[in-house]
């Protein structure tokens, strides 16, 4: 009696690629951006350090800044790709979590900023 060989043994090993890069994976940084915020309430409410709230913040920084370099990647490289995803049905509504995200940063960053260093305009009162 013989036994067959594994398939996928011999079969040639495929590489990850950006091109398969899904733009919803923006999601986990508005997830990560509101946990953060979330934890810079509590540290308030229990008068706690807010060092788990600076620490999940970076990650969250550092979340986007590695999917927004994937992403401008895929961009260059496969237009198509992102054409495509852009273009169907369901995933094409995920584009909007990038500027969901760049917002929920943008609170994230402005809760550990001293007032001085924001910005104070005539309709915002510092």
């Amino acid at each position: 009696m013989t036994i067959a060989a594994n398939p996928s043994a011999t079969a040639p090993l495929q590489r990850s690629s950006v091109q398969h890069l899904p733009v919803n994976l923006f999601g986990a940084v508005m997830g990560l951006s509101g946990l953060s915020l979330a934890w810079r309430g509590a540290s308030k409410v229990f008068s706690t350090s807010p060092a788990i709230a600076d620490a999940i913040g970076m990650v969250a920084i550092i979340t986007f800044l590695a999917l927004a370099a994937g992403y401008l990647a895929k961009w260059r490289l496969y237009p198509t790709a992102v054409k495509a995803e852009f273009n169907h049905p369901i995933a094409g509504n995920f584009f909007g979590t990038i500027t969901i995200a760049i917002l929920l940063l943008s609170s994230v960053v402005a809760s550990t900023a001293k007032p001085s260093a924001r910005w104070c305009g005539p309709s915002v009162p510092c």
